[in-house]
């Protein structure tokens, strides 16, 4: 398996500050989802603090072991580690998912004029990046790298979806399990018959409480030789692992699986994929712990001392370190069917 990594050098210390969302409006999106589960409180299982410690015999729905364990709880739902895999995920019920999936004050911010433009602008350099991915892997494994027939599972932003369809990348294009997906939306491409050559499935699957299910229905729709791309939160990041429930974005039911790298392969593989490369390119890690710094323990002395001394240079050597070792908590993988 090819492990590879998308460094930026010191000198690009400002792009690692730039963020990709809207304060007002993600502010809007933490307010609605926030709300949602306060409402759903009532659904939580009572718990005795020592199951609670221990995780309530929970088992990982990616390693299918029990050796899971209490988390951390945010805005009322309890997340959970496993200790096997490194795996994070929400302990919620399916039913509560789907409702969270179809509410209608968060579809209607994310699909509204402002919502995609600013999204499209701000997103612009990432998916640059996304399709030069696509273009080297897809030449790279399959021998060509246009006129290609893509089904995309799940993205959001019209401008996306623009971009795929303009790219010589794609020749045929669906999207699907999309809040695009309307009649009246000119931008969903067309139902394709037979499979296709590439599947896309971003930052989609820490919305799915049986991920192995979901990647063997998907797998259904992949040509014999074509390739998944997929990527995703991972429980093992620097992030995830020292803000815990302080990490301002991440958040229920917006992200209830959290796979580690080692939780990724395992997944692909029950699932009848091959990883093929597996990249942690994130360049956000340490801008979240230092912009969430009041979540952090004042006992934790080594960040403590390094917020306070650290110049950008470093900071960005840092950053550098995490996507280097694997430790970001962004993952872009490729796979193919076994």
């Amino acid at each position: 398996m090819l492990t590879a990594f998308n460094y930026y050098e010191p000198e690009e210390e400002n792009r690692v500050r730039k963020e990709m969302k809207d304060s007002v409006l993600f502010d809007r999106e933490l307010e609605i989802a926030e709300k949602f589960s306060q409402s759903k409180n009532f659904l939580k299982c009572e718990v005795k603090h020592t199951e609670k410690e221990s995780g309530g015999g929970k088992t990982c729905p990616i390693c299918k072991g029990n050796h899971t364990e209490f988390f951390y709880e945010k805005w009322g739902v309890e997340y959970l580690r496993c200790r096997v895999c490194y795996s994070v995920f929400a302990d919620i019920v399916e039913e509560v998912e789907q409702e969270y999936k179809q509410l209608t004050d968060m579809i209607n911010l994310r699909m509204s004029a402002e919502y995609q433009e600013k999204s499209s602008i701000s997103r612009s350099v990432m998916w640059d990046e996304l399709l030069d991915w696509m273009n080297f892997r897809t030449y790279r494994y399959i021998g060509r790298n246009r006129d290609l027939s893509v089904i995309d599972y799940g993205t959001r932003y019209q401008g996306l979806v623009h971009r795929l369809n303009q790219s010589g990348i794609c020749g045929r294009y669906e999207l699907k399990c999309s809040i695009l997906n309307t009649k009246n939306n000119s931008v969903n491409g067309n139902k394709m018959s037979g499979q296709a050559d590439v599947i896309l499935c971003l930052d989609f699957i820490q919305h799915e409480i049986n991920p192995i299910n979901f990647l063997k229905e998907i797998k259904k729709d992949l040509k014999q030789d074509g390739l998944l791309f997929l990527s995703t939160r991972v429980g093992s990041g620097f992030d995830i692992l020292t803000l815990r429930e302080n990490n301002k974005n991440v958040f229920p039911y917006e992200h209830i699986m959290m796979p580690s790298k080692e939780g990724l392969k395992i997944m692909l593989e029950k699932a009848g994929f091959e990883l093929l490369e597996i990249t942690t390119p994130g360049t956000f890690d340490w801008n979240y712990v230092k912009g969430n710094s009041e979540g952090i323990s004042d006992k934790e002395y080594f960040l403590r001392y390094f917020m306070d001394t650290a110049t950008p240079n470093m900071e960005a050597e840092f950053q550098r370190f995490l996507q280097q070792s694997g430790m970001s908590s962004y993952a872009q993988a490729v796979a193919r069917l076994k």
